[in-house]
């Protein structure tokens, strides 16, 4: 009846550097498309918590404190017992990681001294060993930590350690996307001047609050919607038409222009033409 030759191969290792890369890239879609921080920062932790077996958290920096920003597996009670941990050489893993600014491992919370204050909560809770890596910026500057806890004592392997230092880079990316946009959506709603984006051919894109209010409108969007529609006062939508008519890299002019309601203002306006590179 013949033989069959048959090969085994064990394709672990392979299988899992492929999931790890499909996380990561589902990870960086998160943060690259502007969506919720939560939705990136819960798209690391499970990651890391699939991989590891383990349970994960990140706590985040403010003054000298630390915030817990996603820990969908730990228990409220323990949460809430690390909300507002102080950034300290004996304050657990975390407030020592931050404040040592490096890797801290705890491979047992029970006779770890750092972790005296919460040894009882976090025995109770299961959460045996803990390791915390700081989470930076890209100057460098920590922006808050990443533990990961096992319910056993338990030491990372190199492969651990690069996998958790692969999920803090990603969260530094989130935070600092997050506070990026932050800090641009409060200039733009505080800012004297009116600023404004529009795209050849289609027209006005993008205007902040006290552009909205110059041309005598009371949100952006309600200048977007009318603009749109082209309707109005006929000088008006002159106006808007010549803001987005510059075909020239960049301007600086003064010009009548005119509101909502037809009165008119003096207006000093500067473009700048940003194409796309070739």
């Amino acid at each position: 009846n013949g033989e069959v030759l048959g090969v085994v191969r064990d394709v672990t290792a392979r299988r899992a550097a492929e999931e790890q890369m499909a996380w990561h890239t589902r990870a960086l879609e998160a943060i690259a498309s502007g969506g919720p921080l939560d939705t990136a920062l819960l798209e690391i932790v499970r990651g890391i918590e699939r991989f590891l077996g383990a349970r994960a958290a990140l706590m985040v920096t403010r003054g000298r404190r630390l915030y817990v920003a996603c820990a969908p597996s730990l228990p409220p009670e323990y949460a809430t017992l690390a909300d507002g941990l102080e950034i300290g050489p004996a304050m657990g893993s975390c407030g020592a990681a931050a404040h040592h600014d490096m890797l801290v491992v705890t491979k047992d919370t029970r006779c770890d001294p750092n972790w005296a204050p919460y040894r009882t909560e976090a025995e109770a809770q299961g959460l045996i060993a803990c390791w915390s890596l700081p989470v930076h910026a890209a100057s460098g500057a920590v922006l808050g930590t990443f533990a990961v806890y096992h319910d056993h004592v338990h030491e990372p392997s190199t492969a651990d350690l690069a996998l958790l230092q692969r999920a803090a880079i990603l969260t530094g990316l989130a935070l600092e996307r997050e506070q990026r946009e932050g800090l641009l959506a409060s200039i733009q709603a505080n800012v004297s001047e009116g600023l404004f984006r529009f795209v050849p051919e289609v027209g006005l894109v993008h205007v902040n609050p006290a552009c909205a209010s110059m041309f005598g409108y009371a949100t952006p969007t309600e200048m977007l919607r009318e603009a749109a529609a082209r309707d109005g006062d006929a000088q008006h939508r002159d106006s808007l038409a010549w803001l987005c008519g510059t075909e020239t890299s960049t301007r600086l002019l003064e010009r009548r222009l005119h509101r909502r309601d037809g009165s008119p203002f003096w207006a000093q306006v500067s473009t700048t033409v940003v194409r796309d590179a070739k």
